[in-house]
Parts: C-alpha cells; structure tokens; sequence
C-alpha cells in the first residue's frame, strides 16, 4: 500500500514529492501517470462544482449555469483521460514498459480502460454537443426542437450596462433533453446523471498512482514534508 495510508486515516499528511524524481523524463509510464493526476484533480474540482448547492462568487449567472458549467467541463475531462488511456493503449513502448511493471499497476491501468471504455459513447456524444464545443449544428437542433415551455430571463444591470443571460442555461437544457419527449426528460436526466456517476473514475486513478509510487518506492527515500 502507498506509504500513506498505513498511517492514521484520521490525518491529513503532506508528503514532499520532487517532481523530476517522480516523473523521470522519456519515461512513458511516469509522463501518463504525471498526465491522470492533473485530469483526476480537474476531475474532482469539477464534480464539486457540479454537486455544490452554493457557491455564491460563481452563481451570480444562478445556481443551474454553474452547476451545468461544471457538467460540461465533466464531459470534457472524461474525454481527455478516455484519451491519455487510448494513447497508452497504442504506445508500444508504454506497453512494454507496463508489462515490466508489478501486477497491481497493470491491473490498474485495465480498470480505468475498461470505465472509461464503457462510458465513451455516453461521453463523447455531450462533450462534441456542448461540453468542449458549443457546436453550431446543435443549437440549431435544439431550436428546432424546444418546448414552448421552456423559458429563461435576461438580467440587466442598468446602473453597471451589463447583461446576465440566466436564459442560457435553457439553452442548454435544450441542447441535453429536447431531443426527447418531454415527458421522458425527468427520467433521460436521471439515467445520464447516474451513469455519468458510475463512470468518474477517482479510484481508478488512485489506484494507479498507488501502484505507481509503491512500486518505484517514492515514499521510502525519508524525502517527507517536515513542516
């Protein structure tokens, strides 16, 4: 286990980590592992986004914008990390290199292909619709689709002359569920959202990362954090 977590669980440790020790250059298992740890931190900081009740610096667009902002950076991370495993997949010295690795690490690396493989299609169809483009094509379905019911406010600053377009969280609804009947929305909602949920791989990626650092015994050199 990672030398952290034989320690008390109540605590939160710091542990000192030099980077070019841990990701040593033109090595191909340390760049992807380098790479899964700032997608698995985007990741976390954007599932709190999403789930947060308030957060007033970031709701002043409303609470429903932040949260389905955060959603659509979701879509767009999930992208990346099922694209930093593929690369992996069809980098032959990856592949070499993680045959030399210890057991744990490879089977890892197997799960987190296998989550982020099962939710692709999930993923890659709202990040092209909205999560890393805002695609002209699909506002231009969604309009052609939306509900008479579906409406929105303009909120105008007259003293400041700036303008919130709260409607555009609509817009975006649009974009997700117009495309269904309305009264399969609710439940198209919920099936996304669980299935989104199922598919965030934080343990995954924190596996690897124990492997990672318990078979090159990163935390074994007494290098700790003393403050």
């Amino acid at each position: 286990m990672l030398g952290l977590a034989r320690k008390n669980m109540s605590k939160i440790t710091k542990e000192h980590v030099v980077i070019q020790r841990w990701f040593p250059a033109n090595d191909p298992v340390a760049t992807n592992v380098a790479r899964l740890c700032i997608l698995k931190e985007d990741l976390k900081l954007e599932y709190r986004g999403w789930l947060g009740q308030k957060i007033p610096e970031l709701d002043m667009n409303q609470i429903p914008w932040r949260k389905l902002y955060f959603l659509r950076s979701i879509f767009k991370t999930m992208m990346e990390i099922h694209s930093a495993v593929h690369s992996l997949k069809m980098n032959q010295e990856f592949r070499e290199a993680l045959r030399q690795q210890p057991k744990p690490l490879q089977n890892a690396f197997d799960e987190l292909n296998r989550i982020t493989t099962a939710a692709h299609p999930l993923i890659k169809g709202y990040r092209n619709s909205l999560g890393g483009h805002v695609k002209e094509q699909s506002v231009s379905i969604a309009l052609s689709k939306v509900s008479k019911d579906r409406t929105g406010f303009l909120e105008v600053d007259v003293a400041k002359k700036q303008f919130h377009f709260n409607f555009a969280s609509e817009l975006c609804m649009a974009i997700l569920f117009d495309q269904y009947p309305e009264e399969q929305q609710r439940e198209k909602a919920k099936e996304i959202i669980g299935e989104l949920k199922k598919a965030l791989p934080f343990k995954a990626i924190d596996a690897i990362v124990t492997a990672y650092v318990d078979s090159r015994k990163l935390l074994d050199s007494g290098e700790r954090d003393k403050s």
